[in-house]
């Protein structure tokens, strides 16, 4: 799959919540519902392409209300595991309950920001972001369809964050989230295709199943 962009090269990183925080603003220098050209800019509970948009989602055995959750919840037991200290483990034991005690995406981030990521993290969670995506395009039908109707077009986190957004006027951001949806739309356009050619007699090679990413260092 063709993907827009550099996933690979090194990322800049800082607090690792993934979406605008109430001091951000979006970029002067355009109209933030000016999604009319070649480019999707998106934030904000109320857009199928972030976060914060609510979606019934399954995985790492548990019930998510949105990739928010999963993400953050998924970064809580991460660090619990590698976390000898037991009173560390308390407190991020407590931090993972309450990340899952509530439905608003903003205060999901706002308990997330106790968690102090360490190293292996920063260069984990972008294979646990992609695989929450890869969920919420398995099982929320209207991201999927999203994804798919708006075909070549560019996406970009329209908050000030270094990694998953667009930055700063005076320090672009990676963009990481945008980049992930435009690589899960060619995984998607690619299923659908395959889907397609099943469905009308077109023998399709198998292919291996996805068994997730090794993260053990």
């Amino acid at each position: 799959v063709e993907l827009v962009g550099d996933l690979n090269s090194d990322l800049v990183t800082n607090n690792d919540n993934t979406h605008l925080n109430s001091h951000d603003s979006p970029s002067p220098t355009r109209d933030d519902d000016d999604n009319t050209g070649d480019t999707i800019y998106f934030k904000g509970p109320s857009h199928i392409l972030s976060n914060l948009y609510p979606c019934t989602l399954q995985l790492y055995s548990h019930t998510y209300c949105s990739a928010e959750q999963a993400y953050q919840h998924k970064k809580a037991m991460f660090h619990i595991d590698k976390t000898r200290n037991e009173k560390d483990k308390q407190e991020l034991r407590k931090i993972s309950h309450d990340i899952m005690g509530t439905e608003d995406p903003y205060k999901i981030m706002s308990v997330a920001k106790q968690i102090k990521p360490n190293q292996e993290w920063q260069t984990t969670k972008r294979y646990i972001m992609e695989e929450v995506l890869q969920a919420k395009a398995a099982q929320c039908n209207a991201y999927k369809d999203y994804l798919l109707l708006t075909e070549r077009k560019s996406y970009i986190e329209d908050t000030a964050h270094l990694t998953w957004g667009r930055g700063k006027p005076n320090k672009p951001g990676n963009n990481l989230l945008g980049l992930l949806h435009e690589k899960i739309r060619g995984e998607v356009f690619v299923n659908d295709i395959t889907e397609k050619a099943i469905n009308i007699g077109i023998k399709v090679p198998d292919s291996p199943p996805f068994k997730g990413y090794d993260t053990t260092p």
